[in-house]
Protein backbone atom coordinates (compact mmCIF):
# COMPACT_ATOMS: atom_id res chain seq x y z
CA UNK A 1 0.00 0.00 0.00
CA UNK A 2 1.02 3.63 -0.45
CA UNK A 3 0.96 6.41 1.40
CA UNK A 4 -2.84 7.05 1.06
CA UNK A 5 -3.68 3.84 2.34
CA UNK A 6 -6.00 2.23 -0.58
CA UNK A 7 -4.23 1.71 -3.43
CA UNK A 8 -1.18 -0.88 -4.28
CA UNK A 9 2.08 -0.87 -5.43
CA UNK A 10 3.67 2.35 -6.97
CA UNK A 11 0.27 4.47 -7.29
CA UNK A 12 2.22 7.38 -7.33
CA UNK A 13 4.26 6.77 -10.17
CA UNK A 14 1.30 5.69 -12.10
CA UNK A 15 -0.87 8.93 -11.01
CA UNK A 16 2.52 10.88 -12.28
CA UNK A 17 2.35 9.59 -15.67
CA UNK A 18 -1.58 10.21 -15.97
CA UNK A 19 -1.05 13.67 -15.02
CA UNK A 20 2.04 13.66 -17.87
CA UNK A 21 -0.73 12.65 -20.02
CA UNK A 22 -2.96 15.16 -19.52
CA UNK A 23 -0.15 17.86 -19.93
CA UNK A 24 1.39 16.18 -22.83
CA UNK A 25 -2.35 16.16 -24.85
CA UNK A 26 -1.98 19.88 -25.79
CA UNK A 27 0.78 18.73 -27.90
CA UNK A 28 -0.70 16.07 -29.83
CA UNK A 29 -1.03 15.93 -33.41
CA UNK A 30 -4.88 15.29 -33.52
CA UNK A 31 -4.49 14.78 -37.26
CA UNK A 32 -2.37 11.59 -36.13
CA UNK A 33 -4.38 10.93 -33.33
CA UNK A 34 -7.86 10.46 -35.53
CA UNK A 35 -5.69 7.25 -37.08
CA UNK A 36 -5.71 5.43 -33.60
CA UNK A 37 -9.55 5.83 -32.99
CA UNK A 38 -9.28 9.28 -30.96
CA UNK A 39 -11.48 11.84 -32.56
CA UNK A 40 -14.75 12.47 -33.29
CA UNK A 41 -16.95 9.97 -33.41
CA UNK A 42 -15.04 7.17 -32.30
CA UNK A 43 -13.52 8.96 -29.55
CA UNK A 44 -17.08 10.07 -28.36
CA UNK A 45 -17.95 6.23 -28.45
CA UNK A 46 -15.07 5.37 -26.22
CA UNK A 47 -15.71 8.04 -23.34
CA UNK A 48 -19.66 7.36 -23.97
CA UNK A 49 -18.97 3.29 -22.76
CA UNK A 50 -16.86 4.08 -19.97
CA UNK A 51 -19.46 6.71 -18.59
CA UNK A 52 -21.98 4.23 -18.80
CA UNK A 53 -19.89 1.57 -16.90
CA UNK A 54 -19.47 3.89 -14.42
CA UNK A 55 -23.18 4.23 -13.63
CA UNK A 56 -23.55 0.47 -13.95
CA UNK A 57 -20.73 0.43 -10.99
CA UNK A 58 -19.62 -2.49 -13.11
CA UNK A 59 -15.27 -2.41 -11.91
CA UNK A 60 -14.60 -5.01 -14.57
CA UNK A 61 -16.59 -3.62 -17.16
CA UNK A 62 -15.03 -0.12 -16.65
CA UNK A 63 -11.36 -1.62 -16.69
CA UNK A 64 -12.43 -3.59 -20.01
CA UNK A 65 -13.18 -0.21 -21.53
CA UNK A 66 -10.11 1.86 -19.89
CA UNK A 67 -7.84 -0.52 -21.92
CA UNK A 68 -9.43 0.37 -24.93
CA UNK A 69 -9.24 3.55 -24.91
CA UNK A 70 -5.66 3.28 -23.32
CA UNK A 71 -4.53 1.14 -26.24
CA UNK A 72 -5.25 3.87 -28.80
CA UNK A 73 -3.53 6.78 -26.27
CA UNK A 74 -0.34 4.01 -26.21
CA UNK A 75 0.12 4.28 -30.34
CA UNK A 76 0.54 7.84 -29.62
CA UNK A 77 4.59 8.30 -29.60
CA UNK A 78 4.39 11.28 -27.58
CA UNK A 79 2.33 9.22 -25.52
CA UNK A 80 3.92 5.94 -25.05
CA UNK A 81 4.81 6.05 -21.54
CA UNK A 82 1.05 4.96 -20.75
CA UNK A 83 2.31 1.53 -21.04
CA UNK A 84 3.30 2.02 -17.32
CA UNK A 85 -0.35 2.77 -16.77
CA UNK A 86 -1.80 -0.33 -18.45
CA UNK A 87 0.94 -2.52 -16.46
CA UNK A 88 -0.34 -1.45 -13.30
CA UNK A 89 -4.18 -1.70 -13.99
CA UNK A 90 -3.44 -5.45 -15.61
CA UNK A 91 -1.64 -6.33 -12.40
CA UNK A 92 -4.38 -4.46 -10.07
CA UNK A 93 -6.96 -6.73 -12.36
CA UNK A 94 -5.11 -9.82 -11.64
CA UNK A 95 -5.31 -9.04 -8.34
CA UNK A 96 -9.11 -8.77 -7.84
CA UNK A 97 -9.61 -11.90 -9.91
CA UNK A 98 -7.56 -13.78 -7.68
CA UNK A 99 -9.72 -12.80 -4.87
CA UNK A 100 -13.19 -13.76 -6.60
Amino acid sequence: MNSKGSTPGPWAIIEDNIEKAREKLEDVDWEYVEGVGLSRVQLRWKRDQLKDEVQRGTLGGFLNRANTALKSFVKIPLLSFLEAVIEYKENVEASIERLN
